[in-house]
């Protein structure tokens, strides 16, 4: 099988995606604890300066922790898949309050990038700031989303098995 290229916008979705799943775990000290890294293992793969990509066993460790797939689906499109979750979507409880969250991000990554496009130009700091705003946003959605679908269908269907 020839090898295949990864671009670097792929790299900097995985780099960015791995920044957000030490977020969603809690953070860098936490994070190194969940995954059996150094906090300074850690710290260079939540450096958007830095090339460090995480071994696979951290990736399943972290992901497992937060549950959430967030490096894995990168992986899983760069080939041409999509992750689906078959676990029931948790009932928000406040479907208002997961509304008034996705537009609170929503205001704070229009912000970012507003006062990144001041000067006519993103930066690569600009882009790195816009970029996590942006991040915030798609979770909150994606908490909305889970919320709505509880609505939709708040009782689990039995599945008869063949």
């Amino acid at each position: 099988m020839a090898e295949r290229a990864i671009s670097d916008s792929t790299i900097f979705r995985l780099r960015a995606a791995q920044r957000d799943l030490i977020d969603a775990c809690g953070g860098i000290a936490r994070a190194a604890k969940i995954c059996n890294y150094s906090a300074g293992h850690v710290g260079r793969w939540n450096n958007p300066n830095d090339n460090d990509l995480m071994p696979i066993t951290a990736v399943v460790a972290l992901e497992g922790d937060c549950g959430r797939a967030l490096v894995t689906s990168i992986m899983a499109d760069l080939n041409g898949r999509d992750l689906t979750d078959g676990a029931p979507a948790e009932a928000t409880g406040n479907v208002d309050a997961a509304y008034a969250d996705v537009l609170g991000a929503l205001a704070a990554a229009t912000s970012e990038y507003a006062i990144a496009k001041e000067d006519g130009r993103i930066s690569p700091s600009e882009a790195e700031r816009i970029d996590r705003a942006v991040a915030h946003f798609i979770r909150e959605a994606e908490e909305l989303r889970a919320g709505l679908a509880s609505i939709k269908a708040p009782t689990p269907r039995l599945v008869r098995e063949a």
